[in-house]
């Protein structure tokens, strides 16, 4: 799983996580090293919404659309996704079952981010 907030790196040397084209080649080449096939492969999109009183650029769809390229340059087949519009998602993956719940809001408090916060402190 991958979480970027740009689609392209503006130079080579500054390509890291934080961008769509250099996160989901990692991803991909992670899952090569540790001993999958490609062909086994399927990837799931989600996100890339836009709150256009937040932004006056859809940086949302440039996401959408690197993810999409790089999947198909190393031929990984998208099975579901659910992307675009204007509220933002909340990811739960359930790593033993693989399941996954997709929560769209109107706005991500820090809490949702971190539900064990006032724990820690």
């Amino acid at each position: 799983m991958n979480n970027f907030q740009l689609p392209y790196a503006p130079k080579a040397d500054s390509a890291t996580a934080r961008y769509g084209n250099a996160a989901t080649t990692a991803l991909v080449e992670i899952f090569v090293r540790g001993g999958s096939e490609v062909t086994d492969l399927e990837a799931q999109i989600f996100g890339g919404a836009c709150n256009p009183q937040n932004s006056g650029k859809d940086v949302g769809k440039e996401n959408i659309s690197v993810a999409r390229k790089v999947l198909k340059k190393k031929d990984i087949r998208i099975v579901s996704e659910d992307v675009s519009g204007e509220k933002g998602r909340k990811v739960l993956f359930n790593t033993g079952s693989y399941e996954i719940a997709i929560l769209k809001v109107e706005q991500l408090r820090k809490e949702d981010w971190y539900p064990y916060m006032s724990v820690r402190s």
